[in-house]
């Protein structure tokens, strides 16, 4: 698709006028958006953009939008001021509610300066929170825009439209002002762009045994060294909503603390284990080599948030391997202690879980 000579002056005049103060923070985050270049099996081309999730074993993972790529008989994938070959496919997943697809590529040549996102959260976005976007629109490329959160929409986020988010937008990230990952463009109408939120994403992701960055908060430490000082055993304040019967058998009540920062921490207690705990889930890589040096940088995470905080090696070796009829499951534990309070780590299949929990007095 061409670019027309009024749609080129449009979107140079506000690039240069309306966009400049922030141009370089954006710019440099466009290493973390591809250009899809894609033929549909009937002829017709089209454009869209994509979002790197993974690197590993010479394939390379993206988030794009199904309605993109969907009936193809090619796809080029072009990276951000760098050349690799290799071939692109769309994976055996999709879902097509909510016009997500991931595209794998297997790529022969070396490629280097990738940028994956650090993953926000969705939860505190509010009407008026200023977002960006990256993509191709009207085939122009690796454009940014700046705009405007109109409203949530179950599991979608809203905005305001811009003369530069169009078509070749779909595909493309929605960043907030920390410049964390927050939505995936699915839609453009003429007056508002539609975007997934990540966390969804992010489930299906898990779903789909998809690799992906290990997500860590960017207020990670903050949040963990007020659970640990704070009253939360006592629930004051911390809690949200209403309580859940929980897997073990007590009680679960969703914290307003959540260091998970997609809504997978819970506060429990009632259960066999006897004491209140601060629950979270990350995350991880199905890929065992990957998931073990994304919990070694946990523990690092953690090592770096409580300070002169004594370590126990539980079973930090691996030892406890057991079999299930489907998989063989790994699991290590670690603890630290910071005075009363006892923090656990241990790791799973496609996750990590954090228990937060004090003694008895």
């Amino acid at each position: 698709m061409k670019v027309s000579c009024f749609s080129l002056i449009v979107m140079l005049t506000l690039m240069f006028l309306g966009y400049a103060s922030h141009s370089q923070s954006i710019g440099a985050l466009k290493g973390g958006v591809v250009k899809l270049s894609v033929v549909k099996k009937n002829g017709v081309g089209e454009t869209g953009s994509g979002i790197l999730i993974g690197v590993q074993g010479g394939k390379m993972y993206i988030l794009a939008a199904l309605h993109t790529v969907e009936d193809h008989s090619s796809i080029q994938v072009n990276l951000y001021e760098q050349s690799f070959s290799g071939s692109a496919y769309v994976n055996e997943n999709i879902d097509r509610r909510n016009d997500l697809a991931v595209v794998i590529v297997n790529y022969q040549t070396a490629i280097n300066n990738i940028l994956i996102f650090d993953e926000g959260e969705t939860q505190s976005l509010i009407p008026s929170n200023q977002v960006f976007t990256i993509g191709h629109p009207n085939n122009f490329p690796w454009t940014d825009s700046r705009t405007q959160i109109k409203r949530k929409m179950g599991n979608f986020i809203v905005a305001n439209k811009t003369p530069l988010i169009d078509r070749g937008n779909s595909g493309g990230p929605v960043i907030n002002q920390s410049g964390e990952l927050v939505g995936m463009v699915t839609e453009v109408s003429n007056t508002e762009v539609k975007a997934l939120k990540i966390d969804y994403i992010i489930n299906k992701l898990r779903e789909w045994s998809i690799p992906y960055k290990l997500r860590i908060p960017v207020n990670f430490c903050p949040v963990l060294q007020e659970i640990v000082t704070g009253a939360w055993d006592k629930f004051e304040g911390w809690g949200n909503g209403n309580v859940m019967p929980s897997k073990d058998g007590g009680s679960q009540l969703k914290p307003k603390k959540d260091i998970s920062g997609i809504g997978q921490s819970w506060l429990m207690w009632g259960d066999r284990k006897g004491h209140v705990r601060y629950y979270v889930e990350f995350p991880s890589s199905t890929d065992e080599a990957t998931a073990y040096r994304d919990y070694q940088n946990l523990i690092k995470d953690i090592d770096r948030c409580l300070t002169n905080a004594p370590r126990r090696n539980i079973s930090t070796h691996e030892s406890d391997r057991f079999s299930t009829h489907w998989s063989v499951e790994i699991r290590s534990k670690i603890s630290f202690v910071k005075g009363h309070v006892w923090i656990w780590l241990r790791k799973g299949i496609g996750n990590f879980t954090l228990e937060i929990y004090r003694e008895s007095p």
